[in-house]
């Protein structure tokens, strides 16, 4: 999966409409490709802080979405959704996630 091309489409998804589930599985499926990269060959998680921010990216989508319970504007959603994206894509680089501590990207 080419990793940075999944961040541009996710990118496109967060600003344009509808908000509805073709959005949302669109966006699971582009995270499930980040996830996948994000295993070594036993299925182990490679990078913590990269799963964590999958996470986050994937919770946000699902408040955009509508799907589960918020209390934030949509606003506010597109605002942590496009933070937690940016920290996911400094974390990857060209097509692998990268090994190096998230504290030295960040």
């Amino acid at each position: 999966m080419h990793l940075q091309k999944a961040i541009e489409r996710l990118n496109y998804l967060i600003d344009n409409k509808p908000n509805d589930l073709s959005k949302h599985a669109i966006a699971h499926s582009l995270l499930s490709g980040f996830e996948a990269e994000n295993r070594n060959i036993d299925g182990a998680m490679i990078d913590g802080y990269a799963e964590e921010k999958i996470s986050s990216v994937r919770i946000w989508f699902n408040m955009l979405c509508g799907i589960g319970e918020d209390g934030y504007t949509e606003d506010k959603i597109r605002e942590n959704l496009r933070s937690d994206l940016y920290k996911l894509e400094l974390i990857i680089s060209s097509d692998d996630l990268s090994l190096e501590l998230p504290s030295a990207k960040i």
